[in-house]
């Protein structure tokens, strides 16, 4: 017969004491001696007792030194040594005399929580993030169901980007916690962090069904991102169209749900977002991206109305300098287009049979009222641009 046993305290369960192993041929044989290893092991508890009532009192030195008594009195004593690491960490004690003590522990009991997270602490307050790391992985290997220890972890492991560490620990925490929101929260800025675009937005999208009020600003904005990443614009522009339905007062989501229907070819849309957004706020500094949605949109009038808005409204003047400047440039290529064909259809009216000529030169003044007619409009567009800068 084998029995494995520890003790440990009703005041704390992370208080514990593991006993040596049990052995017998007969469970009579074995039941003393587990009898046996639990007196050895009670001898530290008289002053184990004295030295939390010395630390709670103050007398710090005085507590470290009946911890030592049971320890003199019981060789493998945790719960002696677990007294002596609270005292020195309540002292602040220099790390290296945190780790020392912390270590005792762990050599007697591998599992012990509170000498794994203190020396994991103490590691990353000596700058040895690598080291702590791997006692943070003992001790999340002690308790695998702990999700206290899972979030300690995976932040210890993210601080230092080692995300091939960290997603498949919390993976296995969201799949061993259900509904748990906390670890769906943190699995979601993980993925996302990561680059693991197409698993953080299954976790987002599960995190919000369960908690409606994590579905805020940060949130939107993320999943923006991880679509446009993608290129996937039309997605981009499904969340926008939550966000701007949740959080119509933050501007940015109008913006970007214009961009994204821009991207996605809904130029109507896109521009209606705008108008939208103007309507709200008319003070927002939008309107130039509204002229180059109207000059896609092959509105030019439109386009220049706006940007006459923006002049006036105070936006910067040189983007619409620029704006104007580049739809001006457009309109004159059209209109020098426009004038050479009105000149060649005015060359063939001179060349053309007596029975056409008459049809011809009126196509030739048509053709010649179009090119006046851009001409002009690149005049106008010229001018204004000039004046924006």
């Amino acid at each position: 017969f084998l029995i494995n046993a520890r003790l440990t305290l009703t005041r704390d369960v992370t208080l514990t004491q593991p006993l040596p192993p049990a052995e017998g041929d007969q469970l009579a044989e074995t039941a003393a001696a587990l009898s046996k290893h639990v007196r050895d092991a009670r001898r530290q508890m008289e002053p184990e007792k004295t030295c939390n009532a010395l630390w709670r009192s103050g007398k710090l030195t005085d507590a470290i030194a009946a911890a030592r008594q049971g320890v003199a009195v019981y060789r493998r004593a945790t719960l002696a040594r677990l007294c002596e690491l609270q005292v020195r960490v309540g002292m602040k004690q220099a790390p290296d005399s945190i780790i020392a003590i912390a270590q005792e522990i762990i050599t007697i009991d591998p599992q012990s929580q509170r000498a794994l997270t203190s020396a994991a602490q103490a590691y990353r307050e000596k700058g040895d993030q690598h080291r702590a790391n791997e006692i943070l992985f003992q001790l999340l290997a002690a308790d695998p169901t702990d999700t206290r220890i899972v979030v300690d972890v995976v932040n210890a492991l993210v601080a230092t980007s080692q995300w091939d560490k960290a997603t498949p620990i919390i993976a296995q925490a969201i799949k061993d916690n259900p509904g748990d929101v906390r670890m769906l929260r943190l699995g979601f800025l993980i993925y996302m962090m990561s680059g693991d675009r197409q698993r953080g937005i299954a976790v987002g999208e599960e995190m919000v069904m369960m908690d409606t009020s994590l579905a805020d600003s940060a949130y939107f904005m993320k999943l923006i991102i991880a679509y446009r990443a993608d290129s996937a614009y039309t997605k981009a522009a499904e969340v926008g169209q939550r966000a701007v339905g949740k959080l119509p007062r933050v501007l940015v989501f109008w913006t970007e749900l214009g961009d994204a229907l821009r991207r996605s070819g809904q130029l109507p849309n896109a521009i209606a977002t705008y108008r939208r957004l103007l309507y709200h706020d008319p003070n927002a500094p939008v309107r130039v991206q509204l002229a180059q949605l109207y000059d896609e949109a092959n509105q030019p009038d439109s386009a220049f109305i706006v940007l006459r808005e923006a002049k006036a409204a105070g936006e910067d003047r040189q983007l619409v300098g620029q704006q104007a400047f580049l739809v001006g440039s457009e309109i004159v290529k059209s209109g020098s287009a426009a004038y050479a064909k009105a000149g060649a259809s005015q060359a063939a009216a001179a060349n053309a049979a007596a029975g056409e000529r008459a049809q011809a030169m009126r196509a030739a003044a048509e053709d010649r009222k179009v090119a006046i007619g851009a001409l002009l409009r690149a005049i106008s567009w010229m001018s204004f641009a000039d004046s924006a800068y």
